[in-house]
């Protein structure tokens, strides 16, 4: 079964084009659920890891209700991740460490080396989505084990995708935060920044999470003005992409500069510069004497300054007819 909530202008780029059928119909049929554990196949998650199988090429190791009952039983948490092109229900499953493996070469991989791997939208195939999936919901439930209204004992329900507290008769969804993160512009220049801990020469896009009662509009040029005492002008949307340590939804925009004098918050950066079209090109083409390192493939923000090099054609847009999900 192919995802309806997928399309061919859908940004992919790394945990984006999951081609699960989430299948939010099904999480509240008990009957159904309890069937498709059984005819299911499972992703071990443990931590910020999933478990992979061996070879040249990056796939996951799935195991079978057969491997992962005793798992289930023992109340490990369990999530319907939604059904996979031959209607096969998927799911993830909270694991210990290596000794749940199967014990044919499976490791845990970080999710970060994964999409490093993978690299991009072809030999992705939807994976990292997957993954984004996985790690998110799993994180999640690892942090509401226990009511923030009552301090009660919460209980999974819906698959998964609800944490019910009994004692004071709440439900508990899970959440995903979003941040904004904009690439700043003003004529042939954009404005980029560096954190304290980024690798050695590497600047990114300017980037920070949405505050309550705030627009996107407004939190990207609240950002940016706190950040570095620009002032931000009209703000134009270009894509998103999860981002699942532990559950952010990155919200990409181009910013136009109404200014252009720097002032540093030094709690927030260690620098920020401009930077002319020449000098990001070279940068996204790893030449070694450009005069900074760009952000990987896999971030957003190395796809927004792709788009505004390219002048709005430089997000890898990959048909889901072109994606598939190794059966083996």
């Amino acid at each position: 079964m192919t995802n309806p909530a997928l399309s061919e202008t859908d940004l992919l780029i790394a945990y984006c084009g999951n081609p699960l059928d989430r299948a939010e119909d099904r999480r509240g049929d008990a009957a159904w659920l309890e069937a498709a554990l059984y005819k299911g196949r499972y992703l071990l998650v443990e931590g910020r890891k999933v478990a992979m199988a061996p070879g040249l090429h990056p796939d996951f190791a799935w195991l079978g209700h057969d491997r992962v009952a005793h798992m289930i039983a023992a109340g490990r948490t369990c999530v319907f991740l939604g059904r996979d092109e031959n209607d096969r229900p998927v799911f993830a499953l909270e694991s210990f460490g290596p000794d749940d493996l199967s014990g044919n070469g499976e490791v845990f991989i970080d999710g970060r080396s994964i999409a490093m791997q993978l690299a991009d939208p072809a030999r992705d195939r939807g994976h990292t989505g997957i993954v984004a999936q996985a790690l998110s919901i799993i994180a999640w439930h690892r942090r509401n084990r226990f009511c923030a209204q009552c301090g009660g004992q919460t209980a999974v329900r819906r698959g998964g995708y609800q944490r019910y507290c009994k004692p004071c008769d709440l439900e508990h969804y899970p959440r995903t935060d979003p941040v904004a993160i904009m690439l700043v512009v003003k004529g042939d220049r954009c404005l980029l920044g560096r954190q304290a801990h980024f690798t050695p020469r590497m600047y990114s896009a300017l980037a920070g999470f949405v505050e309550a009662g705030e627009s996107l509009e407004q939190a990207v040029r609240r950002e940016v003005h706190e950040e570095t005492g620009v002032i931000v002008g009209s703000v134009s949307y270009i894509g998103s992409q999860p981002w699942p340590f532990p559950s952010n939804l990155m919200l990409g925009f181009i910013a136009e500069a109404k200014s252009e004098a720097i002032t540093i918050d030094p709690h927030e950066l260690a620098d920020a510069q401009w930077f002319d079209r020449d000098m990001a090109r070279s940068a996204l083409a790893l030449d070694p004497a450009a005069p900074f390192l760009a952000p990987p493939s896999i971030a957003i923000a190395h796809h927004l300054l792709k788009h505004w090099l390219d002048e709005g054609h430089g997000l890898p847009l990959v048909s889901p007819a072109k994606q598939e999900i190794n059966q083996d």
